[in-house]
């Protein structure tokens, strides 16, 4: 038997490697790399995805934080309109107070020259005037037509019924005539 033994030279070791080896291993490089370059493709538009739904949620979160801002600013101005407006309303009720006491001492001044009769009952062909100088008369009060202003029933209450509201000409003659001589 013959053995022949091969030995390695330098030269028939780069001839292995350029021929046998080189290529063996660029293949599996090639294969590692186009398993890497899918992976990475499909890592890279798997990042496209993800970087577009962040994009997207950013764009969401900045509408919503401009949103927010403009409301608050909108609650910001209603409240103080709403404060400003309780300042006027409370104004108001104050002018209102002080109209309606205005209103009223207006009233009772014109009211000064009046004297309401009550209990006399309505007749037919009524005329207040004259029963308010019939009245006087029976008094002992003198009136004439001039002293009176005006005469009219009043619309009855649930209280009272059969008014007669009297305004006479000047404030002297209801307080000679009337209140000094102790009649009413």
């Amino acid at each position: 038997m013959t053995t022949t033994r091969q030995q390695l030279t330098i030269a028939r070791f780069r001839e292995l490697w350029k021929n046998e080896f080189l290529p063996e291993i660029r293949k599996e490089i090639d294969s590692a790399n186009a398993s890497l370059y899918t992976e990475i493709r499909d890592l890279n538009k798997r990042l496209d995805e993800f970087e577009k739904t962040l994009s997207f949620f950013s764009e969401q979160y900045d509408q919503l934080i401009k949103i927010t801002q403009t409301t608050k600013k909108q609650m910001q101005q209603i409240e103080s309109k709403i404060e400003d407006q309780g300042k006027t309303i409370t104004g108001l009720k104050n002018n209102d107070y002080d109209n309606m006491a205005a209103i009223d001492e207006i009233q009772q001044y014109q009211r000064r020259d009046c004297l309401e009769i009550t209990g006399i009952p309505t007749l037919p062909n009524d005329e207040p005037k004259n029963i308010v100088m019939e009245l006087g008369a029976t008094l002992g009060v003198l009136l004439n037509e001039n002293d009176i202003s005006t005469a009219h029933r009043l619309p009855p209450t649930r209280k009272i019924q059969d008014r007669i509201i009297v305004k006479f000409v000047r404030r002297d003659i209801y307080e000679k005539k009337f209140i000094r001589r102790g009649k009413f």
